[in-house]
């Protein structure tokens, strides 16, 4: 019975540590005694630094004193908590855990300390925030080209669409380009962008022809880069300090009829330009539907 016993809180102990998810044991003091390696490849601590800390050695500050007090009258009577959590890794990044919090008995039934899994779900909580960012961006835009009169000129529905959207956070410029008899026109230009390009200003042909090829294919991002080709345009645009951009083609019954862009100056913003496609290709069809018999006739 004695070596049975011994088995089978091996295996437990094996299971515990080759568990997928952070498992921290503590206290009755609310000090560590036990992590598995899941633990230390979440938050970046040997098992060695961090027995016999406290466990808020994880706190991140996000929580306030009313969270940890709740969490800690549920556990100390005897009930399961569970709930997501902000904590802090070694390195002070922050990672966002769904966590289960139990108490651990004795065989009398008393509390001896406390047992915590840690789920890691801070991609998906960013997955989530990007898809209701896109959905409300989505709306506000739909909502702001409704005003728009259709019966105004290309350059002045154009206009209007990058007021819209130029208002969007992280976005320091928006333009809307015209393709035509193989050049480029700006229709119009807000935010930074407008420092460099007026209404009625031509791309120079090398990139007016790359930006409608890339059209054709849908909507991208790219860093910017100056190229010889491009010559006073192209200082112009370097000299609004632009880091990167995303475009989506505005279309029509005969096919690309022009692009809408917008452009980021800082790394960061530049970074979450890709999050932005979504909701600018639906901004380039609505636009495009706009634009496009003003363009035609032309």
């Amino acid at each position: 019975e004695r070596v049975a016993a011994e088995a089978e809180r091996a295996w437990l102990v094996s299971a515990v540590e080759q568990a997928g998810d952070s498992i921290m044991m503590l206290r009755h003091d609310a000090t560590i005694a036990f992590v598995n390696p899941s633990f230390s490849r979440l938050y970046g601590y040997s098992s060695d630094e961090v027995i016999g800390q406290p466990g808020s050695v994880l706190n991140s500050g996000r929580h306030g004193p009313e969270f940890w007090s709740e969490l800690r009258n549920s556990v100390s009577a005897g009930r399961t908590w569970t709930g997501s959590i902000v904590n802090r890794r070694r390195d002070g990044s922050l990672v966002e855990v769904e966590s289960v919090i139990s108490p651990v008995h004795d065989a009398d039934g008393r509390i001896t300390g406390f047992a915590q899994a840690d789920r890691d779900v801070t991609h998906e909580r960013e997955l989530e925030g990007a898809i209701e960012r896109e959905a409300r961006e989505r709306e506000m835009i739909e909502a702001a080209l409704e005003q728009i009169d259709q019966a105004a000129s290309p350059e002045e529905i154009a206009a209007a669409a990058c007021t819209e959207i130029a208002r969007l956070s992280g976005i320091d410029s928006s333009w809307a380009v015209e393709f035509a008899a193989g050049q480029g026109r700006i229709l119009a230009a807000e935010g930074r962008a407008a420092q460099a390009l007026g209404p009625g200003q031509l791309i120079p042909e090398p990139r007016a022809g790359l930006l409608r090829e890339r059209a054709i294919g849908g909507p991208w991002t790219e860093a910017w880069r100056e190229r010889p080709e491009d010559g006073a345009y192209g200082e112009r645009v370097t000299a609004t300090g632009l880091h990167a951009l995303a475009y989506a083609p505005l279309k029509g019954a005969r096919g690309v009829l022009g692009a809408i862009g917008i452009g980021a100056n800082s790394p960061a913003d530049a970074e979450r330009l890709v999050e932005r496609l979504p909701a600018l290709a639906t901004f380039g069809v609505i636009v495009g539907a706009l634009v496009a018999p003003g363009l035609e006739a032309r």
